[in-house]
């Protein structure tokens, strides 16, 4: 079900998306379309799962856990909801036997005011590992969009804003030499949505 910033349900239609999204997360599909080994599907056990979510619930206090991934090498990334301070991505990593943060976002952009938790996914490349998010800005879902990537390998985040379904904006630390990578896969991501409109 599609939420918005508080944690409100914003519409009934998003029940109706297909369930392979939800089977994509049940199985630890990459998005794009590479299976997890056994390996990686083990990253963390059910025990640990519960000492990270407990870590997190410690990093953004009184916020609803939403969704939750394992990502290499020992991490849980959740996506966090709080009434009225909108959505956050936490990092906790399991170091010598505890969970420590390592990351928690600012709050996201308003094109990310509507979320369904369902579309936060793994993102599994040869080249890196990260988790993903899309969604919309409240009452402007056919023009106003947005996508985040969170990879935890470099802890940073980076965002892309549509804007009237044609402007598109990057977050400063897209334009950086070293983030190449994720730019590309930022533009082929919205590309992949048929955005932005010519």
């Amino acid at each position: 079900m599609s939420k918005c910033r508080g944690g409100k349900t914003a519409n009934l239609a998003a029940i109706l998306r297909p369930f392979a999204v939800a089977l994509c997360l049940l199985l630890t599909t990459g998005v794009n379309g590479q299976e997890q080994n056994d390996a990686d599907q083990q990253i963390l056990t059910s025990e640990q799962m519960l000492f990270a979510e407990e870590a997190v619930a410690r990093a953004d206090r009184a916020a609803d856990i939403e969704s939750k991934i394992a990502v290499a090498p020992r991490n849980l990334v959740a996506l966090t909801g709080k009434k009225g301070a909108g959505w956050r991505i936490v990092d906790v990593q399991l170091v010598r036997g505890k969970f420590v943060l390592t990351w928690v976002s600012p709050p996201l952009e308003h094109h990310l005011d509507l979320i369904d938790p369902a579309d936060f996914k793994l993102v599994h490349t040869a080249e890196f590992d990260g988790v993903t998010v899309s969604g919309c800005m409240a009452h402007m879902c056919n023009t106003n969009r947005g996508i985040y990537l969170y990879v935890p390998r470099v802890r940073q985040g980076f965002e892309a804003k549509i804007d009237d379904g044609k402007t598109v904006t990057y977050t400063p630390n897209l334009q950086l030499p070293g983030n190449k990578l994720y730019r590309e896969w930022m533009e082929k991501t919205i590309k992949a949505l048929g955005l932005p409109w010519q």
